[in-house]
């Protein structure tokens, strides 16, 4: 009998439990309002070749101008560029099932390496955050939606160029011994160095 009444209660809880949760949460709110932080690593210009370390950070605390829903079942993931710069590189999935509450600071995630190696004649590429999950903002809930941020990692590549122009000058005969002066050239070094780059910016989609 007991064994009964406890699987009747359980039964009606498991049923009511997604109707419940299936509402804006909380009341009134219109949408996530995530935010991003990729750490320290991203904000100096490097050299092909550098190991930098990425620290993602994700948030749902941004200031927004309506109320800021619950995120839950959420996946993170980390994209770093390809080598010619453009975005599909290498991807890495911070977290899984992650929940991200209406006004939440920001979770750290694993630091990842990014080895520097862009092609020649490229200065920058993307590292895209992602999070893919569903935003408690209407009944029922609506399907995962995926809210992202890139941030370009940036490298000089300096270089010195020599141009060199000789520049020949002669003398006058000298009258006592009617011989020609030594002639002496004189070169022009120019020196030319590789422009830095713009500070990097992030860009959200």
């Amino acid at each position: 009998m007991h064994r009964g009444v406890v699987a009747f209660f359980l039964g009606i809880f498991l049923l009511a439990a997604p109707l419940a949760a299936a509402h804006p949460h909380p009341t009134g709110c219109a949408q996530a309002a995530f935010t991003f932080d990729w750490g320290a690593g991203l904000n100096v210009v490097h050299r092909n070749g550098d190991v930098v370390s990425i620290t993602a950070k994700v948030g749902n605390n941004g200031v927004i101008g309506t109320g800021i829903c619950d995120v839950t079942d959420a996946t993170v993931t980390l994209e770093f560029p390809k080598t010619d710069g453009t975005a599909g590189g290498r991807s890495f999935t911070l977290g899984t099932n992650v929940a991200f509450p209406a006004g939440s600071a920001p979770k750290s995630f694993a630091t990842k390496k990014l080895t520097l190696d862009f092609d020649p004649g490229v200065f920058r590429g993307p590292v895209k955050i992602a999070v893919t999950g569903v935003w408690h903002t209407t009944e029922p809930d609506p399907d995962p939606s995926t809210s992202s941020s890139s941030f370009p990692v940036v490298i000089s590549r300096p270089h010195v160029t020599f141009s060199v122009s000789p520049t020949i000058r002669s003398f006058p005969r000298s009258p006592l011994r009617m011989t020609t002066a030594p002639r002496t050239t004189a070169r022009k070094i120019r020196l030319a160095r590789s422009a830095i780059p713009r500070p990097p910016s992030a860009t959200s989609a």
